[in-house]
């Protein structure tokens, strides 16, 4: 009977098993695109023309009332037009419901809502309806861009993975014969080839059932993980960079820069030093506003610095443009650099770019310089190509080098009150130029948790890896992680405890050392004070999903709150 009962269990379980099987697998993925096409075409008018295609079908509740229940898309009447060709969705059964006049709606777009220089771009919010789960949305458009002042070259960047799986997407660039197309494909483990026309005027890439971008935490082009197609008809970088030199130039030289000089010089001219001069300018930039408005939205194109000045914000290209002639003003050999979303020897095109920076000569020192923050910019030359935009040639920047963290910090407990000494060593890669490297820690408070025993909490090291959250991340990944430097910490803080307050936080030491790095936490008592070591290394940039286990294991040790707390008895 026993022998029985317990086989039918396990046919039950079986059973269950099964059933679950198809759910796991649909709950995978929101959605899916049956088919993806999108097609860029250069005519011999020099105009150009975008077109998406998609066939989406809806998995999840998720996906039809949130994800994928609207389509945004973001264009400037002023030169361009957009144009819906088809849209509907075809339900489970076949049923086609076609997309309501009223469920296109124009608004503006939420990255120009605190820039009135750009309230003329538009976003057509694309309603879709008829959706159920099964349901397969179908969407088809064009945005038209007309030929202007300047011959703008094709330009494109495309991640090639989706926010769901693709299972066929198709990449399509036409263009007249006389005008080549250069492109390269970073990440691709396919290797794709193109399929061109017998008139060598159309090419098509096709690939076959791509994954869903990963949504893991630091994925990204440069890590190696998000396969990017990368091409243009501009003979070089440095020929489509041109437009941006000439506005720079302008910047520098022309009508606007009388009032350049006279703000540098309102800057600089009670700062007692070079340092205070270099603060001032990145503090004036800094206090202006910077508006989402992106270089492609803005066609790559800077208003003037009174527009600019005037309405105390500023895109990222224009307060990085601004930052750099201000400290020309000033006599610094500063001038601004474009860094792109991975290394390519072809293929490079304006889109692909990934943020700006400065690049400033102050003395023997080379500094780089955010319009944006007063931290280094996360630039990394390893992995990335980067450009003077005076010179629009290739410019070396040394990789972090001076990123290690010390701390010599004594907590003396007066009275149950916690008196703060010492300080904290920062690498120099890790402040801003501008700065001291001395910090002085002041925030510890201790907390009574019961009727005489307290809990002091150690806070965390000022610009320390634990800062970053890294322990919080999942204890598996499959893609990999790259860290914006080498991690090399390294704290003794040592607590004096009066008459009052006895300790009972055990003496322990804590070692871990594995394939990425090493770990020590010491806790050692000597009379009146607790005594607490802790050192952490991470000797490899590049986290692989092989040795990720480790990286985390040794973050979730460092960042664990516990190790950083004691407990305290008041007699």
């Amino acid at each position: 009977m026993n022998k029985i009962n317990t086989r039918n269990r396990w046919i039950f379980r079986l059973l269950c098993l099964c059933l679950l099987i198809p759910t796991l697998a649909w709950a995978a993925n929101e959605a899916e695109y049956k088919k993806l096409s999108k097609s860029y075409t250069l005519h011999a008018d020099n105009s150009q023309e975008f077109r998406y295609v998609m066939e989406l079908t809806l998995l999840t509740h998720t996906a039809m009332n949130s994800t994928y229940g609207e389509t945004f898309i973001v264009y400037d009447p002023k030169i361009q037009e957009l144009k819906i060709n088809e849209a509907y969705t075809r339900q489970k059964d076949g049923k086609i419901v076609r997309l309501p006049d009223n469920a296109l709606v124009e608004v503006l777009p939420s990255a120009a809502v605190d820039a009135p220089a750009f309230n003329h771009l538009k976003e057509m919010v694309v309603v879709h309806t008829g959706l159920e789960l099964g349901a397969t949305i179908v969407l088809d458009y064009s945005i038209l861009t007309r030929p202007g002042n300047i011959k703008e070259p094709l330009e494109i960047y495309e991640p090639l993975l989706q926010s769901s799986p693709v299972k066929e997407f198709t990449l399509t660039v036409n263009h007249p014969k006389d005008v080549p197309f250069i492109y390269s494909i970073a990440n691709e483990a396919d290797n794709c080839r193109a399929q061109t026309d017998s008139n060598n005027q159309t090419q098509t890439w096709t690939w076959h059932n791509l994954p869903a971008a990963s949504r893991e935490p630091g994925v990204s082009v440069r890590n190696g993980d998000q396969p990017c197609f990368m091409g243009t008809t501009a003979p070089s970088i440095s020929t489509t960079l041109q437009p941006l030199q000439e506005q720079y130039k302008q910047l520098l030289y022309g009508e606007g820069n009388p009032v350049i000089a006279s703000i540098s010089e309102s800057l600089i001219e009670e700062q007692e030093n070079e340092t205070g001069e270099i603060r001032a300018i990145l503090d004036y930039v800094y206090g202006l506003d910077q508006v989402a408005v992106t270089m492609p939205m803005s066609h790559y194109r800077c208003r003037p610095i009174d527009q600019i000045i005037s309405g105390a914000y500023g895109t990222s290209l224009e307060k990085c443009f601004l930052l750099s002639a201000l400290l020309n003003e000033a006599g610094f050999d500063a001038e601004p650099i474009i860094a792109f979303r991975t290394k390519a020897e072809q293929g490079l095109c304006r889109p692909a770019i990934e943020q700006t920076a400065i690049h400033c000569q102050w003395g023997d020192k080379s500094l780089l310089l955010s319009p944006d923050s007063y931290k280094r910019p996360n630039v990394d030359p390893e992995h990335q190509t980067l450009l003077s935009l005076t010179t629009g040639q290739p410019i070396k920047i040394q990789a972090l080098q001076e990123s290690r963290v010390e701390g010599d910090v004594t907590i003396n407990l007066q009275n149950g009150e916690p008196k703060v000494t010492g300080q904290y060593q920062i690498g120099n890669d890790l402040l801003p130029y501008f700065s001291d490297n001395t910090i002085q820690e002041e925030h510890v408070s201790i907390e009574q948790v019961a009727d005489k025993f307290y809990i002091l909490t150690l806070p965390e090291a000022p610009q320390g890896v634990a800062t970053s959250g890294y322990g919080h991340l999942n204890s598996r990944r499959e893609t990999n992680l790259l860290l914006p430097r080498i991690i090399d910490e390294h704290y003794t803080t040592t607590i004096i405890s009066q008459n009052d307050l006895e300790p009972q936080t055990p003496p322990c030491e804590k070692q871990i050392e594995n394939k990425v790095g090493k770990l020590i936490i010491r806790i050692n008592q000597e009379k009146d004070r607790v005594i607490v070591e802790r050192q952490l290394t991470i000797h490899q940039r590049l986290i692989t999903p092989k040795n990720y286990p480790d990286f985390h294991q040794l973050m979730t040790e460092w960042e664990d709150k516990a190790g950083r707390s004691f407990v305290f008895k008041r007699k």
